[in-house]
């Protein structure tokens, strides 16, 4: 839901401007707009409804779950359970989770909570296991992907980003930003033809507004086959979003010294780029 409602000495909320949506895999979902909610009681919002997004053929539910036995299932649910509370007893819940695992080894939804519940709880090489093992037990199963790919982008894992995203997109194909993030995951490994494959997507589709990092990408594929004059405009580009971020100080130091090497030309405006002390790092720097 997004921000916009305060407290009122009333006993009731206002949430003016406040949205109410649903978020799920595959979907997009209608929007409630709310006004006045009373803080006891049920207020009625209305029913929100999710459409299935056009080429995704992931699935929600994992066909697994359809065939998981009764006790495993059981445990499943006390495992959400304690997961989703407003204070969430990891402990407990990936006991639950762990007894659901062990009663049906394919059921990839428990997995994919089990790695969620790891997660929270600082254990990422045990979510990491739960992970794999919930796209193993069914790789259509969309629930998995995002989160993983996301904490393994966080923790600069490009290889599993790359393998993961490449996956995900296929099953997923609406998914701007694990496609954004795919596309730093290539540059940094080197993989130019895919980084760029995956920036000219982004820009057909008009998403690199949304996602700017999406032009340092693609700056770094020109400048890996010494197009400067390419790089250097999307690397302004950039610019035009974030003038502030460690990124974009790189990026005024590469452009600087390309001025001073001629391999460019100043800006059509005469702003000359301000130098910035060298960084560790990638010299033009793909990372947000």
């Amino acid at each position: 839901m997004s921000a916009g409602g305060r407290a009122r000495g009333s006993g009731s909320t206002s949430v003016r401007n406040c949205e109410l949506l649903a978020e799920l895999p595959g979907y997009r979902s209608s929007i409630s707009r709310l006004a006045h909610v009373p803080s006891f009681g049920i207020h009625r919002v209305g029913t929100i409804v999710l459409y299935g997004l056009k080429g995704v053929t992931g699935e929600t539910v994992s066909a697994t779950t359809l065939m998981a036995p009764s006790s495993a299932t059981k445990a499943y649910r006390k495992g959400l359970k304690e997961l989703y509370i407003e204070n969430p007893n990891y402990k407990l819940s990936i006991k639950h989770l762990e007894r659901a695992v062990a009663e049906y080894s394919d059921y990839a939804a428990a997995w994919a909570s089990l790695a969620e519940a790891r997660m929270s709880s600082g254990d990422w090489g045990g979510a990491r296991e739960a992970f794999l093992k919930s796209i193993e037990a069914d790789p259509k199963y969309l629930k998995p992907y995002e989160p993983f790919i996301s904490a393994s982008f966080d923790r600069r894992d490009w290889t599993t980003v790359d393998s993961l995203g490449e996956i995900y997109l296929k099953l997923h194909p609406e998914a701007s930003q694990i496609r954004a993030m795919s596309a730093e995951a290539a540059v940094r490994l080197e993989k130019y033809e895919r980084a760029s494959e995956l920036t000219q997507i982004m820009a057909d589709r008009d998403e690199s507004r949304r996602w700017p990092i999406s032009y340092v990408v693609a700056g770094l594929v020109h400048e890996s086959r010494s197009e400067f004059k390419q790089a250097a405009a999307l690397f302004r580009e950039y610019l035009n979003h974030d003038s502030e971020s460690v990124t974009a100080r790189r990026l005024l130091r590469t452009l600087y010294e390309w001025q001073r090497l001629l391999v460019i030309d100043p800006p059509e405006n005469g702003d000359i780029p301000v130098y910035v002390p060298p960084l560790t790092g990638l010299a033009s720097g793909a990372s947000p």
